[in-house]
């Protein structure tokens, strides 16, 4: 069993381990094996798992961005960030398709049409466009190696493209291409090739388990087979098994084990990101939300930690150019958790963009860390934020504990430069080392100075007088991630950040539910006199392997053009974003395994675009209604970047009936016809078309002149129509229009019909704001889109927030 995290009262320290985080440079380790919840080398000394994500399971099965920089390039990027591992992603196909195995690179590009970007490949990568697919993938392996990367080969797929809808038939044990027998033939091949390669740490036995067919019986089925299979091909590496619903639940494993022939290699994954609860950040004060996040988290996976497994948090991510509101506010009660569990972990993605996905080329990927053409972060201070979990605060050996404090949204400590500097936010190898007393006090580990409030906006101190009330702290909040203390016994302030990076004590602000600000506010917007302060700090107290006190302040982040904003809430790139209140986490682990008593702290965000309460004379002068470019939603209103509601009154202009083309053109001029919409008072017209406008190339190639001569043909195709309506084509449909139009100021929506599986409604909505993130996206209902009540137990979960809308129909015949 694992040694449980100890927790004092009220604030949790992270204890941390000089003999732990003396890692400061990773070694590939030949071997590792599990001991507790702990991965360790040879030498029994904890080896923290610290990855990124590299897709090579999409149609090419090439990693991807060969075509754009040289793979040596992209490793020592890599490490440059301070990863350790690769997570390097294949289908099962790789190995068992003997006719898409024998294809060098350049004939896979070929193959399927891609041919573009051979000619990159070839200057860049001049090496492997003419070997086979798995001796370009283990040139990949190989080179991560010579840089000192550990790999983790995960079976992504079976077969090769983008993964994971409920119907890809990649989802679950007897799905369409998902054979087991074959799939452990995959396991059992890769396992082989790569035995004896050091840096290849470890195989994940299969990527996101989901769908109809999922069931735990089937999962103790087959899952200690694939197990088994990899552990007899290669006993070197680590397994690693994955749970079921997209990797989100492990929760049946609470009271039933894996049974396996062999010991000191079983890793469990979960996979979670911040659309995993989507609904719960949007309608819940962010302290709230965190603190129920974190508990599931530990209900459906960490509990594994404290029955001594590993646990590798596979997948998280956020879009890392900072404006989706929810997964912000996630991200910093992540950062939180992830410090006070100190798992091991792997953020999707490396890249940039896909040479293709679904059927979109050079598909902008905006979790990627890297852009590929210039081989450089997507957003620095993302890179700098993760530094602060990528060493280990925890583990084995368990010497000269101590705690350092970290702030999880910049990934620094508080540390103290020099006894006459203010305490300030640093690097967190040149932390202080604190401890939490029993009387509350925050003290200097080796001194008689403790943490102690000078005045309401005044940067903290350390003082050898620690018996006042101005010494003691505790944490408030839903999330026990404000850390509070008092001003001469009655004004309550909470530890914040400013502009400096100082350490200062302010006005504790939005700390639960019924504070007097909406759920979805921050403690004051950016745009206040305090513009520019960090206005949440969360500290952590973790173990460090030198005595450091690790603090988390996850509160506030800056605005950044084209970049991360630390916290959270919508931010067009020419303002602000509004954040959250201040808020400490202090959490303590003494080198086992298991969930804090305590809990984190988290930061609230509200987005800055919102509706603008106005009286309705001010709403109506709006006598000529003005295109914006682009619109949003906040609560129920439609608006535009100033937060002012914008209402679409649309009339329909049909353009989807046989001729494919806007009726009425042949009796009034085009420009005739929009004069008149406006002058009837219009805003906005619905345009109607057919997918097979811009999916059947035999019909899509017409000119409008062919279009009508050729009516007739079209006409016989009505019989086809219910085979046609194929789930993939149209996701191929709505990204090719929405790309088609993706910049055009006055596309403000798209609508589509409602599936009959809630699933698929998400599917189709992210692909549309991946290929246009501007435009509304507008979801209808059944029966002739005049229900929507299905959706009143069963909300829509995105990653995206801020563009969607309903749409229903009703007419008297309704």
């Amino acid at each position: 069993m694992a040694q449980h995290l100890s927790f004092v009262p009220l604030v949790s320290l992270l204890i941390i381990f000089s003999s732990v985080i003396s890692q400061s440079k990773p070694v590939v380790a030949l071997t590792l094996h599990t001991n507790s919840r702990w991965i360790v080398n040879e030498a029994g000394q904890r080896v923290k798992l610290a990855c990124v994500n590299w897709v090579s399971h999409m149609e090419p099965m090439v990693a991807e961005g060969l075509n754009k920089q040289p793979l040596d390039a992209i490793s020592k990027k890599i490490v440059s960030m301070g990863f350790n591992c690769v997570r390097l992603t294949w289908p099962v196909y790789l190995v068992t398709n003997e006719s898409l195995a024998s294809l060098t690179v350049r004939q896979s590009f070929q193959r399927v049409g891609l041919s573009q970007y051979i000619a990159g490949i070839q200057a860049k990568n001049p090496s492997i466009i003419d070997v086979s697919l798995i001796k370009a993938f283990q040139a990949v392996v190989s080179n991560l190696g010579a840089n000192n990367l550990m790999v983790i080969l995960d079976n992504h797929v079976s077969k090769p493209g983008w993964c994971c809808s409920e119907g890809d038939g990649n989802g679950f044990f007897g799905d369409k291409y998902f054979n087991p027998d074959l799939w452990i033939k995959g396991l059992t091949r890769m396992a082989t090739i790569f035995k004896g390669v050091p840096n290849v740490v470890g195989i994940s036995l299969r990527n996101e388990p989901r769908g109809p067919r999922q069931n735990v019986p089937d999962w103790f089925r087959y899952m200690p087979k694939g197990a088994e299979a990899v552990h007899s091909a290669n006993p070197n590496v680590l397994v690693i098994l994955s749970g079921l619903n997209y990797d989100t639940d492990l929760s049946f494993l609470q009271n039933r084990t894996v049974k396996l022939t062999f010991t000191g290699k079983l890793v469990f994954e979960v996979h979670r990101y911040g659309f995993t609860d989507g609904d719960t950040w949007k309608y819940r004060n962010a302290n709230e939300a965190c603190a129920k996040v974190q508990d599931t988290i530990m209900r459906v996976a960490g509990f594994l930690l404290e029955q001594g497994w590993p646990l590798f948090v596979s997948e998280f991510g956020m879009d890392l150019r900072g404006n989706d509101v929810l997964l912000n506010r996630y991200m910093n009660c992540f950062f939180a958790l992830a410090a006070e569990l100190d798992f091991d972990w792997n953020i999707w993605t490396l890249g940039g963009n896909y040479y293709i996905k679904q059927g979109v080329t050079e598909f902008e990927e905006y979790y990627g860390m890297l852009h590929w053409n210039t081989n450089q972060p997507r957003n620095s201070s993302f890179v700098q934020r993760l530094s602060g979990i990528q060493s280990p605060f925890q583990g084995l050996p368990e010497t000269n504990p101590h705690q350092v404090i970290f702030h999880p949204l910049t990934g620094l400590c508080v540390r103290r430069k020099s006894p006459l500097e203010p305490l300030r936010l640093g690097p967190c190898y040149d932390s202080e080392a604190w401890s939490y007393t029993t009387q509350k006090t925050l003290s200097l580990k080796g001194t008689n100075l403790c943490l102690q409030v000078d005045g309401l906006g005044k940067p903290a101190k350390l003082g050898n007088i620690c018996s006042n009330s101005g010494s003691q702290w505790e944490p408030i909040s839903d999330s026990k991630l404000h850390l509070s203390s008092k001003v001469g016994n009655a004004t309550t302030v909470c530890l914040d950040v400013d502009s400096s990076q100082n350490i200062v004590t302010n006005t504790c602000e939005c700390p639960t539910h019924s504070s007097s600000r909406d759920r979805s506010s921050t403690s004051r917007p950016l745009g206040s006199a305090r513009q520019g302060l960090a206005s949440g700090v969360e500290f952590v107290l973790h173990g460090w392997p030198a005595s450091l006190l690790r603090g988390v302040a996850s509160g506030v982040g800056l605005s950044l053009v084209g970049g991360l904003t630390g916290g959270g809430g919508y931010r067009s790139e020419k303002r602000a974003t509004p954040w959250v209140s201040p808020w400490w986490w202090l959490a303590s682990l003494t080198g086992g395994g298991g969930k804090s008593s305590a809990q984190q702290r988290f930061y609230i965000n509200k987005g800055d675009g919102g509706f603008t309460e106005s009286t309705e004379a001010h709403i109506l002068s709006q006598s000529k209604p003005i295109v914006a470019l682009p619109l949003y939603t906040n609560s129920w209103w439609i608006v535009n970047e100033s937060g002012q509601r914008v209402k679409l009154a649309w009339a329909n202009w049909v353009s989807h009936m046989e001729p494919m083309v806007a009726e009425g053109l042949s009796n009034q001029p085009m420009d005739a016809i929009s004069k008149k919409i406006a002058s009837m008072g219009f805003n906005c017209v619905r345009l109607t078309w057919p997918l097979f406008l811009v999916t059947n190339d035999s019909l899509a190639s017409l000119t409008v002149r062919q279009s009508f001569q050729q009516l007739a043909t079209m006409m016989a195709m009505d019989s086809l129509a219910t085979s046609i309506f194929d789930p993939d084509l149209w996701i191929n449909g709505l990204t090719k229009m929405a790309t088609i139009f993706k910049g055009v100021p006055n596309v403000v929506g798209m609508s589509f019909e409602a599936p009959n599986r809630i699933s698929l409604i998400g599917i189709r909505a992210e692909a549309v704001h991946s290929a246009n993130p501007d435009v509304l996206v507008i979801l209808s209902g059944l029966n002739y889109d005049t229900t929507l009540w299905f959706l009143q137990n069963q909300p829509v979960n995105l990653t995206f927030t801020g563009k969607l809308v309903f749409e229903v129909h009703s007419q008297g015949r309704s």
